[in-house]
């Protein structure tokens, strides 16, 4: 079984062919939302883009769904192919999306979906741009006295832990299993 990646926010790839440029960007998402807001934002950042052609993985409650947009590109030619190389690579949470900017000239139908993939292979393979994924959930942390808040709060910034919600009896963290294991052994006392 192959491991799981997520993309690393700000990533960022760039290809050029025949006046066509396509440059290409990564996000981690965790819903639908937030791939309305981006592609929202992209089209108010890049107002001369032509196409803005995305797909992307998600899981939610142990499900996938994958979804792409060829934005009136030829059908199955932009957003597919991106979404092929997102799967192929074995992303998960992510969004990909390419921006393309063109000229006059015409790439033709293979040319173009070559370009689409190939951008989106650059973005996913390079090293520098994913974390490995890991399965987390939520877990809730009883505060009991002073002490213990303080060393939680402390585990919780070494680890670059993600708190989902506070008050003054607990907080609720996003965490892998690891951690979780963790939590349970020093502040989650049963």
């Amino acid at each position: 079984m192959s491991i799981k990646k997520i993309i690393k926010q700000g990533s960022n790839s760039f290809l050029q062919i025949d006046g066509s440029k396509f440059y290409c960007y990564g996000y981690k998402i965790t819903s639908q939302q937030d791939v309305e807001q981006i592609i929202k934002g992209l089209w108010k950042e890049n107002k001369k883009a032509v196409h803005i052609c995305y797909g992307y993985v998600l899981e939610k409650n142990n499900q996938i769904f994958e979804k792409f947009d060829d934005d009136n590109e030829p059908k199955n030619s932009a957003g597919k192919r991106i979404l092929t190389s997102i799967t192929n690579n074995n992303f998960i949470n992510t969004l990909v999306v390419v921006v393309r900017y063109k000229t006059k000239s015409l790439l033709g139908l293979g040319l173009l979906s070559r370009c689409y993939f190939n951008v989106a292979e650059l973005l996913l393979k390079d090293n520098n741009n994913f974390l490995e994924y890991k399965n987390t959930t939520i877990v809730e942390v009883q505060i009991k006295n002073p002490k213990n808040l303080s060393s939680l709060l402390n585990f919780i910034k070494a680890n670059k832990l993600e708190i989902i919600s506070q008050s003054n009896d607990f907080i609720v963290l996003n965490v892998d299993d690891d951690v979780k294991k963790i939590l349970e052994n020093t502040f989650i006392k049963k």
